[in-house]
């Protein structure tokens, strides 16, 4: 979702997130071997993005984004 908001003639603030989850199912089979696996995800993004309109035809952007993999356990 995206939620987005002027503020004031020269600013628009916007914001927002996603919620990702999935699986990846693996197989693999030869005479001898036998390998299944399967790997859960959730994914969970955060951003805040602002337009900054320095003319009419000229608009600056600067903004910060933040995610979580939970097949990573990782954060960035």
């Amino acid at each position: 979702f995206t939620l987005a908001r002027p503020v004031g003639d020269a600013l628009r603030v916007k914001f927002g997130g996603e919620y990702l989850r999935g699986w990846y199912e693996n197989r693999y089979a030869d005479s001898t071997v036998l390998l299944d696996g399967r790997l859960d995800e959730s994914f969970v993004a955060a951003f805040a993005e602002a337009d900054v309109f320095l003319t009419r035809r000229l608009v600056g952007r600067v903004g910060v984004r933040a995610e979580h993999s939970g097949l990573l356990a990782r954060a960035n």
